[in-house]
């Protein structure tokens, strides 16, 4: 059955841990090799992303991270180094050698599979806005580079929520070296400043007393859809499992436990802001071009031509790596009747209105495009079907649950919508696993 994501644990005997027990339980698969491993063996395998356990070979694992970045087969593949000497001679000796990120040793295995969660899922949004990029070359866009550290983000601005002390004090001084950091303690207010002001991320730092309202204030942040992609870091207080699976539940960027190192919360903010402003510039080139091949003229969403070829990309790839993906459409079943008696200017306004909202629904990673006339769909990488479902429910219901005002129509319309879901299952072309989503519609 294909993977919804593959994480490799390196170690010293390259047996099942406990490390990777907490990966599968994020619903993750795992494979195990010891640091005598070869790329070649690690490409055949095909990982979204390599965890070198450092701690009891160092040279050993910092050897197999150049050898893994220099060989064309897997220096892509993202390399993290576990260690338990996190000074800076280390830190910085990992990420001379390649390695994407070195993390400390976790404190307990659960909170590990949290961290990788993150990484992986900042993986697979690399790989997908890579693989846009790629499709709209194509089409002779002019594009921005593909290395996302081209992007001068510095000055980029920032809310800090949480109720002082040393620790936030010292990751506010940090930050300030490189962002605009505004610092907030009160979460009610603080949900004000966001839908007020443009910030490029949120860290909401919590103590033992205020991680619900912590959790609470990021579900807010998600529920308004022009934030849903916006980067929010949360930083709860040591052994807060519960806390932290109800914040990813939210759709929190990323969890870490106190005590956070500084500098490291900065590296993890500008890859996430990155990748966040990567997607803006991608759809900026695309909506720029003169031409209507990429994107929809109606909607702004990806055109039908941009999407089928996207679509052939992915299961080819997919068919490679025993990797999966669902698809998922949305059909609008009432703009025949809204075009008959409010004219098609009714029915066109209520499209793009929704176009614009399964826009800003969407995740960084997923594709969505106005597939024919009043469906959309969309393509969500390396998603099971039940995370595919939330998703589509929540799309479907914001967009079911609107009040939308259209030209020539006197009172607000809310319209009816059809949906389905399937997910890859060695589809041979786009047209098998199209005709199966397409069947799922109710």
């Amino acid at each position: 059955m294909p993977a919804i994501a593959r994480v490799m644990i390196v170690d010293e005997l390259g047996v099942q841990s406990g490390l990777s027990a907490s990966v599968q339980s994020q619903g993750f698969e795992t494979v195990s090799e010891t640091v005598s491993v070869t790329p070649g063996s690690v490409g055949q395998k095909h990982p979204d992303l390599v965890v070198i356990d450092n701690r009891a070979d160092r040279d050993a694992g910092l050897a197999l991270t150049r050898a893994l970045k220099d060989d064309p087969e897997t220096e892509a593949t993202p390399v993290v180094l576990i260690d338990d000497d996190m000074s800076a001679d280390r830190q910085r000796a990992g990420l001379e050698a390649g390695a994407t990120d070195v993390i400390a040793a976790p404190s307990n295995d659960a909170a590990f599979g949290f961290r990788v969660r993150a990484l992986v899922r900042l993986e697979v949004m690399r790989a997908e806005l890579s693989r846009r990029r790629y499709i709209m070359e194509r089409f002779a866009i002019d594009l921005p580079p593909a290395d996302l550290d081209h992007l001068a983000i510095h000055g980029s601005r920032l809310l800090l929520l949480g109720s002082g002390g040393d620790n936030q004090a010292a990751i506010a001084e940090t930050l300030g070296e490189v962002f605009n950091v505004d610092t907030m303690a009160d979460p009610v207010e603080a949900l004000g400043i966001v839908a007020s002001k443009k910030y490029d991320a949120v860290i909401a730092l919590a103590n033992d007393e205020s991680v619900d309202q912590i959790v609470e204030f990021c579900a807010d942040i998600r529920r308004n859809v022009s934030f849903f992609n916006l980067p929010i870091i949360a930083i709860l207080p040591p052994g807060q499992l519960l806390a932290a699976e109800l914040a990813h539940r939210e759709r929190v960027s990323d969890v870490l436990f106190s005590p956070v190192s500084a500098e490291d919360l900065r590296q993890q903010l500008l890859v996430w802001i990155r990748h966040w402003h990567y997607r803006e510039e991608l759809i900026k080139a695309a909506r720029e071009t003169k031409s209507l091949v990429t994107i929809d003229g109606l909607t702004g969403l990806s055109s039908h031509g941009f999407f089928r070829d996207y679509l052939g990309d992915l299961i080819e790839d997919c068919a490679k790596t025993n990797k999966t993906f669902a698809m998922a459409i949305i059909q609008v079943t009432d703009v025949a009747g809204i075009n008959e008696t409010y004219g098609y200017s009714a029915g066109d306004h209520l499209l793009r209105q929704i176009g614009q909202i399964v826009n800003q629904l969407v995740r960084v990673e997923d594709l969505a495009a106005r597939f024919r006339g009043t469906e959309f769909c969309m393509l969500l990488p390396q998603t099971s079907s039940e995370s595919a479902n939330l998703v589509l429910s929540r799309v479907s219901g914001v967009i079911a649950n609107t009040d939308f005002l259209l030209m020539g129509c006197p009172h607000a319309i809310r319209p009816h919508l059809q949906s389905g879901l399937v997910t890859y299952d060695h589809d041979a072309d786009g047209k098998s696993i199209l005709e199966r989503a397409q069947a799922s519609v109710r």
